[in-house]
């Protein structure tokens, strides 16, 4: 048999060199592929849900999970502090008001109180909100949404073209 192989070199690599593909193929069959692939992950979307800036794809759905509850719960968050902002103006309002209510009958009674009286009500017109304050805080919290939407559709273009490239190569 070894007078066979040294007297047919070509053929001999050509099956060793098969045989030795066959092996690294089953290998890396019998790896996790998604192990070995790579993917980026945003800097902030790694330092928000604890994860290093490149990961393997193995654990991008598991992080991008953790990107979607993250972006939630601080949207709920944000919103429940600015409702218990809302109660704490309309309280604070009210007390303006009632007080300058109070006010204005004692200003009756004593001289030039009809101009402190107005007076106090122009100071007091300063601190009301103005038109158009509402939608320019709506727009800021549209932003700030979408703006954390659009990061996580980003990464999850990323972790969908790293499976199409890594189907691709298998296919």
């Amino acid at each position: 048999m070894i007078d066979w192989i040294r007297q047919n070199n070509r053929p001999t690599i050509f099956l060793l060199s098969a045989a030795l593909l066959l092996l690294t193929l089953a290998a890396l069959g019998a790896c996790q592929v998604e192990d070995l692939v790579k993917v980026q992950v945003p800097e902030s979307v790694a330092q928000a849900v604890d994860v290093e800036t490149t990961i393997p794809l193995s654990a991008a759905d598991h992080t991008w999970d953790d990107w979607v509850a993250w972006v939630d719960r601080q949207s709920r968050q944000f919103a429940e502090s600015i409702n218990r902002g809302n109660e704490t103006a309309g309280v604070l309002q009210g007390l303006v008001e009632t007080g300058i209510s109070v006010g204005q009958g004692a200003a009756a009674t004593i001289p030039g109180g009809a101009f402190l009286t107005t007076a106090l009500g122009l100071l007091g017109g300063l601190f009301l909100k103005r038109p158009g304050d509402a939608l320019r805080e709506r727009k800021e919290k549209e932003a700030s949404y979408n703006a954390g939407i659009e990061k996580g559709r980003a990464l999850a273009e990323g972790v969908a073209a790293g499976i199409a490239d890594l189907r691709d190569a298998q296919g």
